[in-house]
């Protein structure tokens, strides 16, 4: 399988409907190609509400907030920059498709309970 690492130009993070009617946060991470003709990213589909191990490690590496309650939640708090920016992935690729399988993340940003109002 062939592996190759981007610089992350830009991310957010969106709800996406499951075929049950289940929603999902997908994260979606915009990549710096050579090829400038295009728009080309990568994401991630996170499920925060059913609390699965990946996503309880995904978020404490990301974000000093408490663990969201919904995936709703995470993505607000995502797309406010409550978490970590994604600097650089390591995509990995295989005849069907592109996972990440590393990334290298800015500094966590501070928890926003803990941040004065203006």
């Amino acid at each position: 399988m062939k592996k190759q690492t981007y610089q992350v130009l830009d991310s957010f993070a969106v709800l996406r409907t499951n075929p049950d009617g289940t929603a999902i946060a997908e994260i979606r991470y915009y990549l710096s190609l050579k090829e400038k003709c295009f728009r080309w990213y990568v994401s991630e589909y996170l499920d925060f509400e059913n609390r699965y191990i990946l996503t309880e490690d995904w978020w404490a590496r990301h974000s000093a907030d408490p663990y969201p309650a919904s995936n709703e939640r995470a993505v607000i708090v995502y797309n406010c920059k409550g978490c970590a920016e994604t600097l650089q992935v390591t995509a990995e690729y295989t005849a069907y498709f592109c996972r990440i399988v590393d990334r290298i993340l800015g500094p966590i940003p501070p928890s926003a309970d803990k941040v004065e109002p203006w």
